[in-house]
């Protein structure tokens, strides 16, 4: 370990780093401990910059909606898959709690589960039960999902979107992360 004083180091000297005696996992159940938490957290991570997106993306369906039911001039079959995409974006939408902050989806919120989980498994320095190993497969393979279904979803916001701007109508669909 250095010692560093105005960006010059005045001493150096070895440090030996001994794991917490009160802590009884091994090195091997130590590591899997902290790949599980590693992966809830970029789990969480991607899924919140999704649900910063549908966020977005549910501002820019409110304007255009706004703009259809204020007469713009858009194709019978354009505004039938706006509706039709309004409908499974409703259905989407709760698995991340979007718009952000808002409280719903139940067990059916994906982000809240993950980060659920993620709470239970690093609260404590142990190897993990079997219902929280459980809880984790379970909690990652729903988000998993509803990070599939909302990719899906943005790729078809980007053609109704294009549809709809022929028609006179923006709805900015937010870009990829």
């Amino acid at each position: 370990m250095d010692l560093v004083a105005n960006g010059v180091v005045v001493d150096s000297e070895p440090m030996r780093i001994h794991q917490d005696p009160e802590v009884l996992m091994n090195a091997t159940e130590r590591m899997a401990y902290d790949n599980v938490v590693m992966d809830l957290h970029e789990m969480q991570r991607r899924g919140t910059e999704m649900a910063a997106r549908l966020t977005r993306l549910y501002r820019a369906m409110e304007g255009a909606a706004e703009d259809i039911e204020g007469g713009a001039d858009v194709p019978g079959d354009v505004e039938d898959d706006f509706e039709d995409f309004q409908e499974a974006f409703e259905a989407l939408r709760p698995r991340f709690g979007v718009p952000l902050g808002q409280r719903g989806g139940g067990d059916g919120n994906a982000l809240q589960r993950v980060a659920q989980v993620k709470g239970s498994i690093s609260a404590f320095w142990e190897t993990p039960s079997d219902a929280l190993v459980g809880a984790y497969y379970d909690a990652k393979a729903d988000l998993v999902s509803a990070m599939d279904e909302a990719d899906a979803l943005m790729e078809t916001a980007r053609a109704l979107s294009a549809a709809l701007g022929e028609a006179g109508v923006e709805m900015e669909v937010p870009g990829g992360m």
